[in-house]
């Protein structure tokens, strides 16, 4: 029987850190009662603004007809954000449009990498030909079929196009305070791999109070052919690596992960402190809730 395995950039980092940490975030899909984040919010509220703009922009319209798109959702949509972070977003989009009007990236219209058939069976992938403009572009791609396995990759790329005559994929990145971010990460590796091109853009935005020259910022990200190849066989290693680990029964922890990144401990540590399984039911009753499952369509 083929074993079947789905999985994003975030839960391929997330497994490789903690497989216990992966279990409650993507099996058990549970999530902090009373998470707020506002600095995620405002991540997604950007990039939302960034989707109507440039959509806009790769059906024909001119800039003031997409400019104009974006603010009339700011101005008449509703929208889980504070009013004043909203306007925060929505001035910095506005010195971003202004500082790339003359020299943007030009989205392209194309086909979808993949797509998953409908229905419960994942057995299969067709590909889906009708053109669309490549903004928040979902995938699902076909990392390793064979008799064994069916390995697929899964993700979102922020925008595709044409920036100095070259066809690369973008990824905003919202950010409070200047953090560059590594340029070969599992999620870039990702996007050039299921693109198969050769070039890749951060676009940072950042929305610090003052407008420095770290405001806007793009990084350009470079992977070849054969740094492609050597990603795709180490993916299917680490694919199979998962499911041979999962089929082992109880996640292992990793107690190096506890501690969190920039100081902010992992969500789960209440529940991996406590040597009870019944208190530890308890415990994700009273103080966790289920999230809604993320997919890339």
């Amino acid at each position: 029987m083929r074993q079947t395995l789905i999985l994003d950039s975030s839960q391929i980092s997330c497994y490789l850190e903690c497989a216990q940490q992966h279990h409650l975030r993507y099996v058990e899909n549970l999530t902090h009662s009373d998470e707020i984040r506002e600095d995620m919010a405002a991540g997604t509220y950007g990039h939302k603004l960034l989707e109507i703009y440039y959509t806009h922009l790769a059906k024909g319209c001119d800039l003031k007809c997409a400019v104009a798109a974006v603010y009339k959702f700011h101005l008449e949509e509703n929208f889980p954000l504070s009013l004043s972070k909203r306007a925060d977003v929505a001035s910095r989009f506005g010195i971003y449009w202004m500082t790339y009007s003359h020299n943007d990236i030009q989205p392209s219209i194309g086909q979808p990498i993949y797509k998953l058939s409908s229905g419960t069976n994942v057995n299969e992938l067709v590909e889906t030909w009708e053109p669309k403009p490549l903004v928040e572009q979902g995938f699902s791609y076909e990392l390793l079929r064979d008799n064994t396995y069916l390995f697929v990759l899964e993700g979102r790329i922020d925008l595709i196009g044409i920036l100095g005559g070259q066809t690369i994929w973008l990824d905003h990145k919202f950010q409070g305070r200047r953090h560059d971010l590594y340029k070969k990460s599992i999620q870039f590796r990702n996007y050039s791999l299921v693109t198969n091109l050769n070039l890749g853009v951060v676009n940072y935005i950042r929305l610090h109070k003052e407008v420095t020259k770290d405001t806007l910022v793009r990084d350009i990200i470079s992977f070849n052919s054969y740094e492609r190849a050597l990603w795709r066989e180490e993916l299917i290693e680490i694919f199979k690596t998962i499911l041979s680990e999962q089929s082992q029964g109880e996640p292992r922890k990793n107690r190096g992960a506890c501690a969190g990144k920039f100081s902010i401990p992992c969500e789960f540590t209440r529940i991996c402190e406590e040597p009870s399984f019944v208190t530890v039911e308890a415990i994700k009753n009273t103080y966790y809730k289920k999230k809604e499952v993320w997919k890339p369509w």
